[in-house]
């Protein structure tokens, strides 16, 4: 249970969505032209997105393995991980709008997170949007060599999919957290950023941040 201070209310929620109205067709549109440029990148290029795909892979063979069995040591790590990322999420978030933690607690089967200050839509809902460990590894990447990045690419596809798996596995209509900003604006804002974080995936690890910035000046 987070401790929120009435952000369905908050007149913040709602300029975020409006924001995210207003920017999504961009957005997409930009992705689209982005997704049909990977078709003609030459093959160094793409190389590297077929490492991130190995990657996920990779991690699609671990959920398949804990769906088997899902009270093993790797069901339990795995279910144990899912809950402490989420609240890491909102812990991190928090922090982030300068609210001091009061407490924090993750187990298997659930977990909590209590701050003192103010609540808002992107502490609420940043378990559903942000691939938190795959852009630690993003920015961790730029201190490396090229030599290494095949290495990097394939915990980037990791990373992804867990996130993609996490998120889809937690949202949910009767999930507080989305019930507390609201179903609307909470799925929109969940659906744009996650948009945004995908086109992040598609460009930095091929083109780098500087590109990737171009790029969402573009998108807006």
């Amino acid at each position: 249970m987070e401790h929120l201070q009435h952000p369905n209310k908050s007149l913040f929620t709602w300029l975020l969505a409006a924001f995210c109205v207003a920017w999504l067709p961009f957005l997409v549109f930009s992705l689209g032209g982005r997704i049909e440029a990977l078709y003609t990148q030459h093959r160094v290029a793409w190389a590297r997105y077929e490492v991130i795909l190995l990657g996920m892979g990779l991690y699609a063979v671990v959920e398949i393995l804990v769906w088997r069995n899902p009270s093993g040591r790797l069901g339990h790590s795995i279910a144990f991980l899912k809950v402490f990322t989420h609240e890491l999420l909102h812990m991190v978030v928090s922090m982030l709008f300068l609210n001091r933690m009061i407490a924090f607690n993750a187990a298997r089967d659930e977990g909590h997170v209590q701050y003192a200050g103010s609540g808002n839509a992107l502490i609420a809902l940043a378990p559903y949007f942000l691939p938190f460990y795959t852009l630690l590894l993003l920015l961790v990447r730029i201190g490396f060599s090229v030599e290494a990045y095949p290495l990097f690419d394939v915990f980037l596809g990791m990373t992804y999919a867990f996130h993609l798996v996490t998120f889809w596995q937690q949202q949910s209509p009767l999930q507080p957290d989305l019930q507390q900003i609201g179903l609307i604006p909470a799925y929109l804002l969940i659906f744009t950023f996650n948009l945004f974080f995908l086109g992040m995936m598609l460009i930095v690890p091929s083109r780098g941040w500087i590109f990737f910035w171009k790029w969402l000046i573009y998108a807006s």
